[in-house]
């Protein structure tokens, strides 16, 4: 494939997309009608059809899945290359039947801006998680079926509107968590930060009245995914700690946003926007010399607007998390 040359097919979910050729990166930006905005290197752009098409071509949707729920909740995606799209896949699972049900509510809901407004979900499958246009539509079959949403009925159109019932059930689905009192910890798990966890952020979720979880305290015998999705959903709120820039904390973070679930934010400093000098021994010419190495640490442009907690000392962390969470989880 000539890179310089723009792609107008998906390669997650073969649905039309408009991309724009980054000539000096060597990257595309990308507009899918499906997965919403993302940004593919060019070599990644030749070597993905090979793997997808050999190991991981039933789990493509799974990715779809994943740009399209980032992209619903604002949060952001980093670039997608040969070498790090593998690990899209175990952040998402295949959602059980009627989570998928909910998903089209859900979205259907936060799009109309008056009751009654017809949605278009044309080409929209990643939404639901669905694996195709096919599964897709006869998932809006079953919801017009069993009266929570109904059909324009215009020859052609694929725009659809939430009935009473439709939204009663989009409501139900945005306030379930409220009488939970878990608090799900998204984070880093290095020895250090679970330190911090045991001395900072457990305590201050103990300390304001709720119980905090990561996912390391359950046994399971299914995919950890699934453990995660579960946890989440039963959950008051979230905290997510961006420190170590772990992938699996950006997306349990927009899950959660992407349900309804209060997200606290948090970083220590030297994650959240520095540089910061490593010194490494490397062998230079033949010989070995100890070597400035520049590291930029920075939480990702797209959410560090957020009101984020930047902490320096587990005590300071442990105060300020405390007071934000009786402030604003009520």
């Amino acid at each position: 494939m000539n890179k310089r040359n723009e792609y107008r097919k998906c390669i997650f979910c073969d649905h039309h997309v408009i991309s724009k050729h980054l000539d000096m990166e060597d990257i595309y930006d990308c507009i899918c009608e499906n997965c919403g905005n993302y940004r593919i290197s060019g070599i990644a752009l030749d070597d993905l059809p090979f793997h997808l098409n050999k190991e991981y071509e039933d789990k493509r949707y799974l990715i779809s899945g994943y740009i399209r729920e980032l992209n619903e909740n604002n949060i952001p995606i980093n670039l997608i290359t040969s070498e790090n799209y593998f690990d899209f896949l175990p952040a998402n699972a295949d959602f059980k039947i009627w989570d998928k049900f909910d998903r089209i509510i859900r979205y259907m809901y936060r799009n109309q801006t008056s009751l009654f407004e017809l949605i278009d979900l044309e080409g929209k499958p990643s939404i639901a998680y669905a694996k195709n246009d096919e599964e897709f539509q006869k998932m809006i079959d079953v919801l017009v079926q069993i009266g929570h949403i109904e059909y324009e009925g215009v020859m052609g159109s694929s725009r659809y509107s939430l009935t009473l019932e439709g939204i009663s059930k989009a409501e139900e689905l945005m306030t379930s968590i409220t009488d939970s009192r878990q608090c799900f910890v998204a984070m880093w798990f290095s020895e250090e930060m679970m330190d911090v966890y045991q001395t900072s952020i457990s305590k201050a979720i103990s300390d304001a009245g709720y119980n905090p979880f990561i996912i390391s305290m359950k046994e399971y015998n299914e995919d950890v995914s699934y453990e995660i999705i579960s946890e989440i959903k039963k959950s008051r709120f979230l905290v997510a700690d961006f420190t170590g820039d772990r992938g699996g904390v950006y997306f349990e973070a927009g899950f959660a946003q992407g349900i309804g679930i209060p997200v606290i934010w948090s970083c220590r400093k030297d994650w959240f926007d520095t540089q910061i000098e490593n010194k490494i021994n490397a062998l230079v010419d033949g010989t070995e010399k100890d070597v400035i190495i520049n590291e930029k640490r920075r939480v990702h442009f797209d959410i560090n607007h957020y009101n984020f907690i930047v902490w320096g000392t587990p005590d300071e962390y442990y105060k300020k998390l405390k007071v934000r969470i009786e402030a604003t989880i009520k």
